[in-house]
Formats: C-alpha cells, sequence, structure tokens
C-alpha cells in the first residue's frame, strides 16, 4: 500500500515541473520504478539515502492534480538497506510526513542555491556532473565549493565547529 501526506511539500504549475525536477537530481534524488505501486496520478517517484537517520530515506510521490504538480515526500526505513524494515514500515504505516516534507524543502533549496551559483555554471561548461553532497553530522544537503571539495566527512556550514 503505497501512502502519501495530506498536504505537498511542494506544489508547482505543471509547466514548472522540469525545473522542480532539475532539483530534485542535483540534490540527490535518484528515481525509483516500483511497478505495481503507483498512486492516482503519479509521475514519478524519488528516494534519497540519509544514513544521519539511520537505515531510512526520503521517499517522494510526484502527483499530477489538473494543471498542478504536487511533491508529497516522507522518510521511510529504506527498501535497499532495510528491506524487513522497510515492509514492516509499509504494513504500520512508520512513516514521517512531516520531516520528509522539511528535508525536501530543504534539499530543493540547497540544489537551487547550487545552481544559481558560478560554480555550477562553470562545471556545466566543462561539462561536469555537479550535485549537493550530504553533511556528515546532519545529512543536510550542502552546496558550496569548500564543503564539496572535502567530500565525505564534511560538515555543512551550520555545523562549522569553530
Amino acid at each position: 500500500m503505497v501512502v502519501e501526506g495530506k498536504t505537498p511539500a511542494v506544489t508547482t504549475d505543471i509547466h514548472e515541473y522540469p525545473d522542480v525536477k532539475r532539483r530534485l537530481e542535483v540534490a540527490g534524488y535518484r528515481p525509483r520504478i516500483v511497478p505495481g505501486f503507483k498512486k492516482e496520478g503519479e509521475i514519478e517517484t524519488y528516494v534519497r539515502d540519509r544514513p544521519d537517520l539511520g537505515n531510512r530515506w526520503i521517499h517522494v510521490q510526484v502527483v499530477r492534480s489538473g494543471n498542478r504538480v504536487e511533491v508529497y515526500a516522507h522518510t521511510e526505513p529504506s527498501a535497499e538497506g532495510d528491506p524487513l524494515g522497510h515492509a514492516a514500515g509499509v504494513v504500520t504505516g512508520d512513516a514521517n510526513y512531516g520531516a520528509g516534507a522539511r528535508i525536501l524543502r530543504g534539499d530543493l533549496r540547497a540544489a537551487k542555491r547550487l545552481m544559481d551559483s558560478p560554480c555550477y555554471a562553470e562545471a556545466q561548461g566543462r561539462g561536469e556532473r555537479v550535485g549537493t553532497g550530504s553533511c556528515s553530522i546532519c545529512g543536510n544537503a550542502i552546496w558550496s565549493a569548500e564543503s564539496l571539495a572535502r567530500g565525505i566527512g564534511s560538515w555543512c556550514f551550520r555545523n562549522r565547529r569553530t
């Protein structure tokens, strides 16, 4: 049974959806195809691992409603990292919609900042694929050139220790 929250995390016009889709991909979300588990009006499904939350991921469902696109998000046990926990979570409803929506909006903001930055345009000009990373402490998306250069183990600005 696929469920979604009652309130979308993001709502946009159908013509603006390609930009939201690019930001999802830059933020590290990957398409997830689950045969037989489509919500009515569902366009696509994305997931992003969040090791900082335990063995959970952010599950994003994109649903078309007329000329609008509604993006729903929730956290749940990862189907790849914890298949039994995921199966049990589907049955018991172990999903956190508020946290998923908050994390998704933050990831989309970070992706937009990255896409608006000069370093992104330069990397795109060189033909490089650029995306956000994740803070090893809080899991939030990081995008600054300094943070991305540090790679795994880097900290986002908010958690920087002085």
